[in-house]
């Protein structure tokens, strides 16, 4: 304090007592909420910073609903499949947006499975389709059917096929169809 102004040093205080203040604020901030994982690890978790949410699910007003998306795979006769929730829900949209064209007409079918592994569909939701030479968007949505197809049993999976015939109880496996796009799914979780 011997050559510097003695407002120089009440700057330097008060800067220095608002940093002090805002450290220990956000230290020991108790608005912050932690989730755990299946894992046990817990993730502290506030505000979103933007209109995106980075999780596949979002509840309000007591309503789950969960969303998964992929990049459809080539080179196979099931270019779509997405893992559903771990809890019974009702499919409520899916959609497989092809991007690329053929030059023959292809069939599509949206089904759902409990076996990831064998990409084989066990319930068909619908067969649509496809014109040559035609982009398609395949919008699905629910709406009540008889024999439950659109509820989903824990871990159940969507799954998109595409095939060059059809035949009586679905589409026919078919490889020579390397589309580009995506897949879409929303769910509404039926039970807690």
């Amino acid at each position: 304090m011997y050559n510097t102004p003695k407002i120089i040093w009440i700057i330097i205080l008060s800067l220095a007592v608002i940093g002090i203040s805002v450290g220990l604020s956000v230290l020991f901030d108790k608005d912050l909420v932690a989730i755990t994982d299946n894992n046990g690890d817990q993730t502290q978790v506030g505000a979103l910073t933007g209109p995106i949410i980075p999780y596949n699910y979002f509840g309000f007003g007591g309503v789950l609903r969960v969303a998964g998306s992929m990049s459809m795979k080539t080179s196979t006769s099931t270019p779509c499949r997405i893992k559903g929730p771990a809890a019974t829900s009702t499919l409520i949209f899916a959609s497989a947006d092809f991007r690329y064209s053929t030059s023959s007409a292809i069939y599509v079918e949206l089904g759902k499975t409990t076996n990831a592994a064998s990409y084989a569909t066990t319930t068909s939701l619908g067969i649509y389709e496809m014109p040559a030479n035609d982009a398609k968007t395949i919008i699905a949505s629910s709406t009540p059917t008889t024999g439950g197809k659109t509820t989903f049993n824990p871990n159940d999976w969507l799954v998109v096929k595409v095939a060059g015939a059809t035949g009586a109880t679905g589409v026919s496996g078919w490889t020579g169809f390397s589309p580009t796009g995506s897949c879409k799914a929303e769910w509404i979780v039926d039970s807690d």
